[in-house]
């Protein structure tokens, strides 16, 4: 479809995102700005933004954008990476853009194979659909409508990209765990009965990349699964949740529902380990500093996990399965977020080394919340703060506010009494 008749329609940033990405995907060796701008119906300095913005997504898979001297865009990276960032961003593309991979992304992708649409509608996507069917039984759980879209369409970007003569590499440990996966037997099925209706028959590797693709397509539902692969899964989160309650010495009220949260979690992380896939949407250095010892006792836990997959979890997927423990260990103890209050005056690092101190003591989740010591005397105590508390010297009076004053480092005495503060779930006044 050419720019004179595709529709310019307005569009969410998600919207644009996805586009413009797809078309550095699409059979064409560089995209013009100018052609993305045209296609999302924005000038050319939010199409920058947009491909800043996905250049800073992109980096979960290692890729970057190129923008040319002469503005011309060009995705950059390894060509399993370039796979892996596809298989996301498609079926992402196709819950925000379904009407642009129909009418742009699949058109370039049939003419670059030599196919006409009225083949590929009529005989064609009719076979492939009767295949995916078939596959379909020996999964564990049925494709969603919007997967099955997916299928046909991966399926004619790997045959495009075999036909260039790409070449994936896998390494000998990543082909090792995925003849290892249920998803084989489908595969295997899929593989060998696409091959005679595609233009350029796939590569030997393809066999192993659909497996690795129908596993980032598995949904990890812990209330319907059944095989042996996901039942060794819930019995190693068991384990996992039992080491993390012998660790923190918290007891997880509802195992079940924290074991549901963390199977879901996992189930995507191990493939992610073994392919090195980021995670999105974390801020691993705001987890270490707010959650210093939650963090440290999950590592801890996952330890044996990792020796039993025989993986090792990025600090960002460490970090995410950190939160669900703290997530749950507050709402399994009816616990709310304490509020604490620091009282500072003139020096940030000793202020700074209280704050992590306070936070060592628990492995709960803390509030904390800096206010000038002169101000809060003249003020007094907010309501909703559980302990108030500086590094500071204070020569107390009878109408002087409560407040807790220590000196660093914290002695025992005052550490349990602080912990034992931050841990119980209803308290009154310090």
């Amino acid at each position: 479809m050419s720019l004179e008749t595709f529709p310019v329609i307005k569009l969410s940033n998600q919207q644009r995102q996805c586009r413009a990405l797809l078309m550095l995907f699409s059979p064409k060796s560089a995209v013009p700005l100018e052609t993305i701008s045209q296609f999302n119906g924005v000038a050319s300095t939010i199409s920058r933004q947009d491909i800043a913005d996905i250049a800073n997504d992109i980096k979960l898979y290692h890729l970057d954008i190129c923008i040319h001297a002469n503005n011309r865009c060009q995705l950059e990276g390894k060509l399993l990476d370039k796979r892996l960032c596809l298989i996301h961003w498609l079926r992402r593309g196709l819950r925000y853009c379904p009407e642009f991979i129909d009418n742009y992304f699949s058109v370039y992708l049939y003419q670059a194979l030599s196919l006409e649409s009225h083949q590929v509608d009529n005989w064609l996507k009719p076979q492939l659909q009767r295949i995916i069917a078939h596959c379909e039984k020996l999964l564990t759980q049925p494709f969603s409508e919007r997967d099955r879209r997916f299928l046909l369409i991966y399926i004619f970007y790997c045959a495009w990209e075999n036909q260039q003569q790409c070449c994936l590499k896998l390494k000998t440990n990543q082909r090792d765990w995925l003849n290892q996966k249920r998803e084989r037997a489908a595969a295997n099925i899929l593989f060998h009965s696409v091959n005679p209706l595609l233009p350029t028959p796939l590569a030997t590797i393809e066999r192993d990349m659909i497996i690795l693709m129908l596993t980032l397509l598995k949904p990890h539902n812990y209330d319907s699964s059944s095989s042996v692969e996901d039942t060794r899964l819930m019995v190693s989160i068991h384990q996992l949740i039992s080491r993390f309650q012998q660790l923190s010495e918290k007891k997880v009220s509802n195992k079940l529902a924290l074991a549901s949260r963390l199977f879901a979690h996992l189930g995507q992380a191990i493939p992610r380990c073994h392919f090195d896939i980021g995670v999105e949407g974390l801020s691993l250095e705001r987890i270490t500093k707010k959650y210093p010892r939650l963090l440290r006792t999950t590592q801890q836990s996952l330890r044996e996990f990792e020796r039993e997959y025989q993986i090792e979890f990025s600090s960002e997927e460490t970090g995410l399965i950190a939160l669900s423990f703290g997530a749950w260990l507050m709402q399994g103890n009816a616990l709310q977020e304490k509020q604490v209050l620091l009282l500072t005056r003139d020096n940030s690092q000793l202020e700074d080394q209280l704050e992590q101190q306070i936070r060592e003591l628990t492995i709960l989740p803390l509030h904390i919340r800096y206010l000038p010591l002169d101000q809060y005397l003249q003020s007094g105590k907010p309501m909703d703060d559980e302990l108030v508390i500086t590094p500071y010297f204070v020569l107390f009076s009878p109408s002087a506010p409560p407040l807790t004053q220590v000196f660093l480092p914290l002695t025992k005495q005052q550490s349990e009494r602080i912990r034992i503060l931050l841990e119980t779930p209803h308290h009154s006044n310090y």
